[in-house]
């Protein structure tokens, strides 16, 4: 090749550049993706044995106000016992969780419902999976979120976690003690960016070498109110997988529930679910 051919194609390659820096030639757009960073592991690691204790649980909503006590067995990612404990007496109430087996037996009524995955949202009032209720019991984010980066912010309030994503329908931002870096709140928003519900996390006790948050609390726009805060809690070192899986009374049939379909004869549930 001839230097002057060289030298042609050479500016002709160089006229294709500067059209294509100018905007004259169309380039594919590629989005600038926000600098993030991952879900800090410490708020999505499982703890490492079940929790136990007793608890008193509040509910609440349009000025109503129930008061009474739980006793509670938790153990990550999705296992859960929870038991409504009268003054004197069986329970009022037993809900049972294992990964997607969820069970409620009202002992009093006779009743045992069971189902792969409505029962937990229905009776707390809130759209909560099973996996999210035992991370926020034990003051963590759910464990799925580690799939996902943050975008941080450091204010004088604290820092600001927003979660990126491409779900319309998982939209999370929490933040943390500036200090501390406990976990001291979290929302959930719908696809339309409006809170769905609001987690805040309070009275941080040591258990061994974890931090664990003895309040809970979820809320909602329209002012319902779940507050959980633990008496009594430890780490149980021995099996547990039996108690999150009851046997069928006898004599009682089990009710499968559908989704949206609980009618729970109990205060709880009524309260829960008044509109």
């Amino acid at each position: 090749m001839s230097f002057i051919t060289r030298a042609l194609h050479f500016s002709l390659l160089l006229v294709i550049f500067c059209l294509v820096s100018m905007g004259c030639v169309h380039r594919e757009a590629y989005p600038i993706k926000p600098q993030c960073s991952p879900v800090p592991a410490e708020l999505t690691t499982p703890i490492p044995s079940p929790l136990k204790g007793i608890a008193i649980c509040e509910v609440s909503l349009k000025g109503i106000r129930i008061p009474f006590h739980l006793a509670v067995l938790l153990k990550q990612p999705a296992s859960m016992r929870i038991e409504m404990l009268p003054l004197i007496g069986p329970p009022d109430l037993i809900l049972a969780v294992k990964d997607e087996e969820e069970q409620l037996y009202l002992p009093l009524k006779g009743v045992f419902y069971v189902s792969k995955g409505t029962i937990v949202s229905r009776l707390i009032g809130f759209p909560i999976s099973k996996d999210e209720l035992v991370a926020y019991l034990t003051g963590r984010v759910p464990g799925y979120l580690s799939s996902y980066c943050v975008k941080e912010e450091i204010s004088d309030e604290g820092i600001l976690y927003d979660v990126l994503t491409e779900r319309d329908d998982l939209h999370f931002s929490f933040w943390r003690d500036k200090k501390s870096k406990f976990l001291t709140g979290l929302v959930r928003y719908d696809g339309e960016k409006r809170p769905l519900y609001v987690v805040t996390f309070s009275d941080f006790r040591s258990l061994g070498s974890y931090v664990i948050p003895f309040t809970v609390s979820v809320s909602d726009r329209r002012g319902r109110l779940f507050k959980l805060s633990y008496e009594e809690l430890e780490w149980v070192h021995n099996d547990v997988d039996d108690a999150f899986i009851m046997k069928i009374p006898s004599g009682v049939n089990p009710i499968e529930v559908e989704d949206g379909n609980l009618p729970i004869p109990t205060d709880f549930g009524e309260l829960m679910h008044l509109e």
